[in-house]
């Protein structure tokens, strides 16, 4: 007689290698969990462990070097699968007690381990990177090691993966081809921004609305040098000629406008505006297109000698390449260096002053350092995901049929939750083990011989999931 069929699945683990940025400090736990009774399969019970993507931050495996320099174009982008294969070295060396409880766990008799890729993992799509993990693991050649894109299962009717191809700003054109060039906007932000940011306050959330998250935390902690940084760090990366495409901030309309958005807690969109030109500023909408940050922006420059010489330096330099470009225009034809309309060569840039410039607008009303609370309508868009593989074509196969399909698990979010789909499906997300959390989130699904199949969110406290 057969016996139990079970797949348990656990996403968004980021393990690193940088001491400040990496976000795992639970390999006690996730040894623990390998313990808990659900994990110990017996007789003819077959058990499949299946990481769910992000496991292994390789984007935030990066050097303190890297993490403090003051020019992103000193930052390299480029990678080769070996040079990934390198950084995974990196996060074993830190992570050792971790991968000898996985290792271990995939040598007991049925179980087998599955490793799903993610956006921050995206290069264990490669044969080099999968090779070198499998060696980590000690199951080079073993059949108990699996890589694939998406899980599914007809006993258990589940589908699964990571999540992050139905998010606009984590998604991959080609998803098999590891190319730095084509890599998931998320990376180019990451790299250029949200890591030199961290590294300077790790309490900023590493997460696939990072870029939200860390206006929000500037917000509340009021820490101006740190929202000057910011900034310049953010014109960077808008303007590094390098990135090929960027991230997406909210649409054109206030959040307080948007129906999409409307009553969902908010991260303050980036001052986007200011980054993109005279041309796209007004005097209501010159930072941000977010009225809370807008007004809160028009505040700090007004308070923070350091944040009038960050956006100074910018409002500068974008005059100067509009007067370059109006000289080259009316001087086609000469020859020689061009100049700025100061006189000074295109390489002499001044430094800014920190003397308020009459173009910054002055804020409205008084400096607030709390996002306003807004109450939650509507669900979050991971569900609206999960309802799209009933009814549209998935990146990694065929729409799901519901009745071949009950359950639906994503990663991505960082958000662990458990939803009933309108056609009467279900939907979970297997949250994150990055965060500070007492209570472990993880999905069962399991299928009696026999019997009907389940899944349900379960979190491991205490040793025990429950």
């Amino acid at each position: 007689m057969s016996g139990i069929r079970r797949a348990v699945f656990a996403s968004d683990l980021h393990l690193g290698s940088n001491a400040t940025l990496d976000d795992f400090t639970r390999d006690v736990e996730f040894a623990a969990l390998l313990e808990t009774p659900q994990l110990n399969p017996s007789g003819d019970d077959r058990l499949d462990l299946v990481l769910l993507g992000d496991s292994f931050d390789l984007w935030q495996a990066v050097s303190e070097d890297e993490c403090h320099q003051e020019e992103s174009k000193r930052i390299n982008l480029a990678y080769v699968p070996a040079s990934e294969a390198v950084r995974l070295d990196e996060v074993r060396a830190k992570h050792l007690r971790w991968f000898e409880a996985v290792g271990r766990f995939a040598q007991r008799p049925g179980c087998r381990l599955v490793v799903v890729p993610g956006n921050h993992d995206h290069s264990l799509i490669d044969p080099t990177v999968q090779a070198s993990l499998a060696g980590h693991l000690g199951l080079s050649g073993s059949p108990r090691l699996s890589f694939v894109n998406f899980y599914e299962d007809p006993t258990l009717r589940v589908y699964a993966d990571h999540g992050n191809q139905y998010d606009r700003n984590n998604t991959y054109d080609d998803f098999a081809r590891v190319d730095w060039k084509q890599d998931c906007p998320g990376y180019y932000f990451v790299k250029l921004f949200l890591n030199r940011l961290e590294s300077r306050d790790p309490r900023i959330d590493n997460s696939p609305s990072g870029w939200g998250a860390v206006w929000h935390w500037l917000r509340r902690t009021l820490n101006f040098k740190l929202l000057a940084m910011a900034i310049r760090y953010y014109w960077q990366y808008s303007t590094d000629r390098r990135v090929p495409k960027r991230i997406t901030p909210f649409a054109d309309q206030p959040i307080a406008e948007n129906p999409s958005t409307r009553g969902v807690p908010g991260h303050p969109a980036a001052p986007a505006l200011l980054v993109a030109g005279r041309s796209a500023r007004s005097t209501e909408r010159f930072f941000s297109a977010d009225p809370e940050m807008e007004e809160f922006l028009r505040g700090a420059y007004d308070a923070s000698r350091e944040v009038r010489l960050a956006v100074n330096e910018i409002l500068a330099a974008q005059g100067s390449r509009e007067g370059v470009r109006g000289t080259e225009r009316g001087t086609a034809r000469r020859r020689g260096p061009q100049r700025k309309p100061t006189g000074r060569p295109l390489s002499g840039t001044p430094r800014p002053s920190t003397r308020r410039r009459p173009e910054v607008p002055k804020p409205m009303g008084a400096l607030r350092g709390v996002a306003a609370t807004r109450g939650i309508a509507g669900p979050p868009e991971d569900i609206a995901w999960a309802e799209n593989l009933f009814s549209e074509k998935p990146y990694f196969r065929d729409r799901l049929a519901p009745e071949a399909f009950r359950y639906v698990v994503f990663g991505h979010t960082h958000d662990a939750l458990e939803r009933r789909l309108s056609n009467g499906a279900t939907y979970l997300n297997a949250g994150t083990w990055a965060a500070e959390d007492p209570g472990l989130p993880v999905v069962v699904a399991e299928c009696p011989p026999g019997g009907a199949p389940t899944a349900k969110l379960l979190r491991l406290k205490d040793g025990r999931l429950r």
